[in-house]
């Protein structure tokens, strides 16, 4: 049997108002995509400049 890693979420509980925030975080189209990388770092600028 193969071993699978899974990802365990930071912030499993988000109240509903940001649930949509996680389907963005979980689709990697953002990574690639230069209007929604600008997107995430306006969210937060610190945030983003410790990743």
């Amino acid at each position: 049997m193969e071993k699978t890693n899974t990802v365990q979420p930071l912030f499993p509980h988000l109240p509903k108002h940001l649930k949509g925030l996680e389907d963005l975080a979980e689709n990697l189209w953002w990574s690639w995509n230069p209007g929604a990388r600008m997107l995430f770092k306006a969210l937060d600028r610190q945030a983003w400049k410790e990743s």
